[in-house]
């Protein structure tokens, strides 16, 4: 539900221009919070292992606490995508998460909402993949609950909307 205060804060956020469309391949891109620029997100590729519908991880990074969540994607029967998190996929002993669920994972393990659209404001439902072209923006509507009531210490998150800032990774 928006309150007054809500909307103007989404007109403007969405309002200044992102990087060119289409000038960014998603695995170099690199976003930061329309609402709190300590937080950032970003893709990374996959590592082998699971059956996931997409090639690429995604991860979020609170630059007040230094930590990084990440997680790989899954789809339902839902218009959007949901993000199931995972270890650093970087990390050299990296492991699929157990289809099952959760059985004592070293990480954080719960699930959330993506969305993702170009600079019109158009939502792709597709799964993001290795070499298209970067989203303009991501919306995360469960960052802030996720963040708050799901890990441990909690963390204040800011509204989940993040702007494509650069390419460079």
């Amino acid at each position: 539900m928006f309150t007054r205060i809500a909307v103007p804060f989404l007109v403007m956020a969405f309002s200044t221009p992102a990087l060119a469309e289409g000038a960014c391949p998603i695995e170099r891109a690199n976003y930061v919070s329309v609402d709190d620029p300590k937080f950032t997100a970003g893709f990374a590729i996959k590592p082998p292992g699971g059956q996931f519908v997409s090639d690429l991880a995604f991860y979020v990074h609170s630059g007040a606490t230094s930590r990084t969540f990440w997680f790989l994607f899954d789809a339902g029967s839902a218009r959007y995508m949901t993000l199931i998190s995972t270890q650093d996929v970087t990390a050299k002993d990296w492991r699929p998460p157990d289809p099952d669920g959760p059985k004592n994972h070293p990480y954080p393990s719960f699930e959330m909402h993506y969305l993702q659209s170009d600079s019109g404001l158009h939502f792709r439902y597709n799964a993001p993949r290795y070499g298209q072209a970067a989203p303009a923006y991501i919306l995360l509507p469960d960052l802030a609950e996720r963040m708050w009531y799901a890990i441990e210490p909690r963390e204040g998150a800011p509204v989940g909307v993040f702007k494509l800032s650069n390419c460079a990774h």
